[in-house]
Formats: structure tokens, C-alpha cells, sequence
């Protein structure tokens, strides 16, 4: 697989901000590689040869959460922790983001009691948590802040994706066909939405000094969500919070998404927007 197939192309669409006294980093900004997960069983999401490419700016580093907390309360940031040494050793910086969904969601947590959900991923079974579960929300709040304690500091992290329970636990879409089973589960716009502001509050409490995105797309064909998630975010959070479009085209933009498009350009004129293209510009440039 070419670890080149998606970039991040942070604060694309980014108009110049007021000076800020909240982070103590610039605004993040170029080309960073979406290489692969960091995970328990030997990925890495830093490639030696595409860091050392000068149009790279940086490296996502996508961690499962099942592989930083093992179980109740027990941190392991090993992984982390090596990927700040390696990004750092390039001199590039890192965009974080802790991923559920795809076989991120911690095995214990149904053991709680938190409510799940089954769902299949590319062949593949999978469960998370109903993300407005009392439970869930309490332990993944927890983890949130357990994560800022330990990183908040660190220079090498640009930029924090808060993530929730979602379909790949990094974007915000809810596992696709299962719309029957999330309304049996008492989903809304606005109890979906409540969870991701909780999450939010989460992620800017653990992290006061970073900048902060949200990936936003249509939930089951309406933007409510997204809308009601970026109004909280920068009503609460400010300048150093942003909206965020992964898995992104052109096409999306013009004809798939162009609601989603409209946000992007609203919150890049009052902070900033990042983008993951769909694929690689190099080999599909026409995406």
C-alpha cells in the first residue's frame, strides 16, 4: 500500500487568525502523511522515507485505544511515546488522533456495563460503544484527560483530533446500515450531538494549549450534528478549534458533501479547516 494514498493538508482553507494567547504552538499548517496505525502489534504510522520528503510537514499518528488502555485505568503510552521520538527525530511534527471503531474499542468496556453496538467493517465484525452511554462517556472522558496529563506539553503534537465512538473511530459517521438499530437505541441529532460536546469539553480540558479539530460529515443524510458540534466547539473552545474533512475530494466537495463544504469554509473564516484527501495526488491527481 502506498503510504502516500492520503495526506492532511491542515489549515488549508485557513484565514489569518488574531494573535492567540491560549497555545503555545503555531497554527498548524502543510502536508502531513496519513502513513498507517501505530498499534500493539507493530505498526507505525512514522516512514522514514516519506518524513524525510521537504513538501512533508508532519505524520498523523493514529493509536487504537484498546492498545493505550489495556485495561480500567492502566495507561500504557509506549507507543505514543516512540512515535514522538521517531516523528521528532525528522524534524517534523505530529497530528494525534485516538481511534475506536476498527477494532480500537477496549475489550472491558462492555464488561462495565457500557451499552454496544455490533456492526460489520470490511468484512469484519465489529462493536462500540452507543456513544451517549453513561458508562462509555465516563471512561472515555477519563482516558481523554489520562492523555492530556501525560502530552499536553509535548511540543512534537501539533494539532489533537477529538474523536468518539464511531463507525472507524475517526470519523464521525455511525456505522453505515445501522440507522434501525441506533433509533431502537434512542438516537436523535440532538442526543448524538450532546455526546460529541461532552467529548469536546473532554478533549479542550485535556488539552488547553493545542489545536483542536473535529471531522464533521452528514449523519444518515443531515447536517445537524455537524452544524450543532462546530457552533459548540467554537463557541467554547475558540480559534484554536477547527473543523476537519477526512476522506475528502473534490467531488465530495462540489456535489456529495456540499453542505459539509459550506461549514468547512464558515469555520476556516473564524479559525482554521484541515482536509485528508482521498487519495494519493500524485497517482490520482484528478481526485
Amino acid at each position: 500500500m502506498n503510504p502516500l494514498r492520503s495526506l492532511l493538508l491542515l489549515a488549508c482553507l485557513a484565514a489569518p487568525l488574531p494573535t492567540r494567547t491560549a497555545a503555545a504552538q503555531e497554527r498548524p499548517s502543510g502536508i502531513y502523511c496519513s502513513c498507517g496505525v501505530t498499534n500493539a502489534a507493530g505498526g507505525s504510522s512514522d516512514t522514514p522515507t516519506i518524513a524525510a520528503r521537504p513538501f512533508v510537514d508532519g505524520i498523523l499518528v493514529r493509536v487504537p485505544w484498546s492498545d493505550l488502555e489495556p485495561s480500567p485505568g492502566v495507561y500504557d503510552w509506549s507507543l505514543i511515546e516512540d512515535q514522538v521520538t521517531k516523528v521528532a527525530s525528522h524534524g517534523k511534527r505530529i497530528a494525534l488522533g485516538i481511534v475506536q471503531g476498527d477494532g480500537g474499542t477496549p475489550a472491558w468496556l462492555a464488561g462495565l456495563g457500557a451499552q454496544m453496538v455490533i456492526y460489520t467493517f470490511s468484512g469484519n465484525v465489529r462493536t462500540i460503544a452507543v456513544p451517549w452511554d453513561a458508562v462509555y462517556v465516563a471512561r472515555w472522558t477519563s482516558f481523554v484527560a489520562a492523555l492530556g496529563a501525560k502530552f499536553k506539553d509535548e511540543a512534537t503534537i501539533d494539532l489533537v483530533h477529538a474523536t468518539h465512538a464511531t463507525h472507524n473511530g475517526f470519523e464521525m459517521q455511525l456505522p453505515f446500515g445501522e440507522q434501525q438499530q441506533y433509533l431502537g437505541l434512542g438516537y436523535t441529532d440532538e442526543l448524538y450531538a450532546q455526546s460529541w460536546t461532552a467529548v469536546l469539553d473532554a478533549f479542550a480540558a485535556a488539552f488547553p494549549k493545542a489545536w483542536i479539530d473535529v471531522d464533521v460529515h452528514p449523519i444518515w443524510g443531515s447536517d445537524a450534528v455537524a452544524a450543532a458540534v462546530l457552533d459548540h466547539g467554537l463557541a467554547t473552545i475558540g480559534d484554536r478549534f477547527g473543523a476537519f474533512g477526512a476522506w475528502w475530494s473534490e467531488k465530495n466537495a462540489l456535489e456529495v458533501y456540499t453542505g459539509m463544504y459550506a461549514l468547512f469554509l464558515a469555520t476556516a473564516l473564524q479559525s482554521f479547516t484541515t482536509v485528508q484527501n482521498v487519495g494519493s495526488w500524485i497517482t490520482t491527481p484528478e481526485r
